[in-house]
C-alpha cells in the first residue's frame, strides 16, 4: 500500500536524523553497563527501578504548540546503533493523557502491575491514566509509536460519540473519573481499516499540512470506532445487554451527589432495583457502589490539595470525611501517601 510506503520511508528518515523520535539517553536503562562516574544517573535509576517509585510525566510538557493528539516513535536509530545500543528500557512513569502503543514492526514489551506483556506487529495497546509501566524495545528491527491524546479531547469531544458502545466509553470513562479497575491496558490486534486510520493519522502529524490538526482528530475518531465495531462483532465481553442507561450519566449523577447519596437512592433515581443497579456498577466500573463513592471522594480530594487553598481538615470534611485521621488513612491507603504530603510533593508540579 502507498500509505505504507510513505510511513516506511519516514522510519528510514527517523533513523538517520532523529525529529520526533529523538530520546534523552540519559532516562533509558540500555545493553551497556552505566558509568559508575555518572553518580547521578545511577540514583535516579535505582530510584525508580520498581513500581513503587516512578516518574510523572505531564500534558504541558510532552504536547507541543497546544495539539490534543501528538505522535512520538520510539526505535533504536543510527545514533544508538553507533553506541553499540541496541536494547532500551525506560522507567516506570505514568501521565495525565491516554497514550496508544502502536508497534509498526518486530515486537515489544510492556511491564504493568508487575505483568510482562509482549506486543505484536500490528498491534496496539492503549493505556489509561492510572497505569504505572514501563516499556522495553528489544531489538533494532522494532519500530513503535506511541500515539499521545488529551484526555479534554475524549472528554470535549469524543465521548459523545461512545455514548453505547461499552468498549470505549467504560475504559476511557473509568480513567477520566479516576475509577480503579484491573483494565489498566487492552492490547488489540488492528484490522485493515483500523490500521489505515492510524497510518494515516501519523502521516499527518509528520507532514503538518492544511487542517492536519482536524484530520488527525477525525482519524482518531475512526480509528476508535473501528475498534469498537471489531469487537462488538467478535466478543460478548463488552456487549449492550445491560441496563439501557449510559455510564457517563451514572457517574455524573455520583459526582453530584456522592456526599448524602446511597446505593437505594441511586436505584430510584434510575428506575432500577438496587439488586440490578450493584450488578449494572460491577459490570462497567469493576468494583461495587462502596469502593465507587471512595474513589470519587478521593479524586474530590486530590483535586482540592492540587487546586484549591482549603486546609486538608477542611478538604476531609468537604468530601464527607469528618474524621480527618480516618481520611488520612484512607488516602495512604489508596494512594501510599498521606494528604498533607501529597500537597507538598505535587502541587507546584504541574
Amino acid at each position: 500500500m502507498e500509505l505504507d510506503k510513505k510511513i516506511d520511508n519516514i522510519i528510514i528518515k527517523e533513523k538517520k536524523h532523529p525529529t520526533f523520535s529523538h530520546h534523552n539517553i540519559n532516562s533509558y536503562l540500555t545493553n551497556l553497563p552505566i558509568n559508575k562516574t555518572n553518580t547521578e544517573l545511577m540514583n535516579i535509576l535505582h530510584y525508580f527501578k520498581s513500581e513503587d517509585n516512578y516518574l510523572n510525566l505531564y500534558q504541558n510538557k510532552e504536547f507541543k504548540n497546544g495539539l490534543k493528539i501528538e505522535v512520538k516513535c520510539e526505535m533504536i536509530n543510527d545514533e544508538d546503533l553507533s553506541n553499540n545500543i541496541n536494547y532500551r528500557e525506560s522507567l516506570y512513569h505514568n501521565h495525565d493523557f491516554f497514550e496508544i502503543i502502536y508497534v509498526y514492526k518486530g515486537y515489544c514489551e510492556t511491564i504493568i502491575n508487575n505483568t510482562k506483556k509482549v506486543i505484536n506487529s500490528n498491534q496496539i495497546c492503549l493505556f489509561n491514566l492510572q497505569a504505572i509501566h514501563k516499556l522495553i524495545i528489544p531489538n533494532e528491527q522494532t519500530v513503535i509509536f506511541n500515539i499521545l491524546i488529551g484526555k479534554e479531547l475524549l472528554t470535549e469531544t469524543f465521548l459523545n460519540l461512545f455514548k453505547n458502545t461499552n468498549f470505549v466509553s467504560s475504559f476511557y470513562i473509568n480513567s477520566i473519573y479516576n475509577i480503579s479497575t484491573s483494565n489498566g491496558n487492552i492490547v488489540i490486534s488492528l484490522e485493515d481499516d483500523a490500521q489505515f486510520y492510524l497510518n494515516h493519522l501519523i502521516l499527518e502529524f509528520v507532514n503538518k499540512k492544511n487542517f492536519y490538526i482536524n484530520i488527525m482528530q477525525s482519524d482518531f475518531i475512526s480509528l476508535l470506532l473501528c475498534i469498537t465495531r471489531y469487537f462488538e462483532k467478535s466478543t460478548n465481553t463488552f456487549s449492550r445487554k445491560s441496563l439501557g442507561i449510559e455510564a457517563e450519566k451514572v457517574l455524573d449523577y455520583i459526582y453530584k451527589n456522592y456526599n448524602h447519596l446511597n446505593l437505594n437512592d441511586l436505584s430510584n433515581h434510575f428506575g432500577y432495583s438496587p439488586r440490578t443497579m450493584m450488578r449494572y456498577i460491577k459490570k462497567n466500573f469493576d468494583c461495587n457502589f462502596s469502593q465507587l463513592i471512595k474513589e470519587c471522594k478521593l479524586n474530590y480530594a486530590r483535586d482540592y490539595l492540587l487546586n484549591s487553598n482549603y486546609t486538608v481538615d477542611e478538604i476531609a470534611e468537604k468530601i464527607g470525611f469528618y474524621d480527618r485521621s480516618h481520611f488520612d488513612k484512607v488516602f495512604k491507603n489508596q494512594y501510599n501517601i498521606t494528604p498533607k504530603n501529597y500537597r507538598e510533593r505535587y502541587k507546584n508540579k504541574q
